[in-house]
């Protein structure tokens, strides 16, 4: 089922803020910029669901053919002397309840190496969001006293409304690009218990937030930050800005308690 696309949604930002509309370039800001700490951050419990864990920790003749042939190789010439190598792999792999029992023997170690791994993997997945994936969240409403207080400075910034039906805001290359088209924000209270890695989808990842944000009716679009326009480094933080074109542009909202200057 198709998300109906708005045709207007807007961006609220601080006074200091004008020269994006003066030099037609706007942030797209990496996870680690943005004011929710668990943006864009997997939430899953475990790599894989039980019965794929079962499936990993089941006996594998290829895989044990090759560790023991390359323990076999440690040996002395002595005790190599006594068989090969092919008869020594014979004997071991031919008694299937040794097999089972050797596996039931590492698989606390196997599922401890998974369990550890969970960590690496998310901070993995973090990383390159950080490094190659900058997001501009806009939303459906101009009139949020909210929005207009944590993104605006108090109403004392303005409000850019943009016309969505430009191709600047759909850029997908197929059906499988997660990035460069408008998406609708999904808002949940994510648990990890139960959920896995292999559960996880685009979505979940980059356009689900905490239901207590569900007040911002946002949308959000992500481009490849190698794309960028310009890049500015301000104080170590470093700024990815891309251009956009002047029609997308409908309409500028000023603050209430904006300053003449501004006006």
């Amino acid at each position: 089922m198709s998300i109906q696309l708005p045709k207007k949604l807007y961006k609220y930002l601080p006074p200091e803020r004008l020269d994006i509309l003066e030099n037609r370039l706007i942030r797209f800001s990496q996870p680690s910029a943005l004011n929710d700490p668990f943006e864009l951050k997997p939430v899953f419990g475990n790599l894989l669901p039980e019965d794929s864990v079962q499936e990993v920790l089941e006996p594998s003749l290829e895989f044990l053919e090759e560790a023991l042939r390359a323990n076999y190789e440690k040996l002395s010439h002595e005790k190599k002397a006594i068989m090969s190598a092919d008869q020594f792999v014979k004997i071991v792999t031919s008694d299937t309840d040794l097999l089972r029992r050797m596996y039931k023997e590492f698989e606390p170690q196997l599922r401890q190496f998974l369990g550890d791994f969970r960590g690496e993997a998310k901070a993995i997945m973090i990383d390159v969001l950080n490094k190659h994936v900058g997001m501009l969240s806009l939303s459906e409403i101009y009139d949020s006293h909210l929005l207009w207080s944590h993104y605006a400075s108090a109403h004392r910034g303005f409000v850019i409304e943009f016309d969505t039906n430009n191709e600047f805001f759909y850029r997908r290359r197929s059906e499988n690009d997660e990035l460069n088209y408008l998406r609708k924000v999904k808002y949940c209270d994510r648990d990890e218990r139960g959920r896995t890695l292999m559960d996880l989808d685009g979505d979940d990842i980059l356009v689900t937030k905490g239901s207590s944000w569900a007040y911002e009716r946002e949308w959000r679009i992500l481009f490849q930050l190698k794309n960028a326009s310009q890049k500015l480094t301000v104080s170590d933080d470093e700024i990815y800005l891309f251009e956009y074109p002047p029609e997308i542009v409908s309409k500028v909202i000023i603050g209430a308690k904006a300053s003449k200057e501004l006006m």
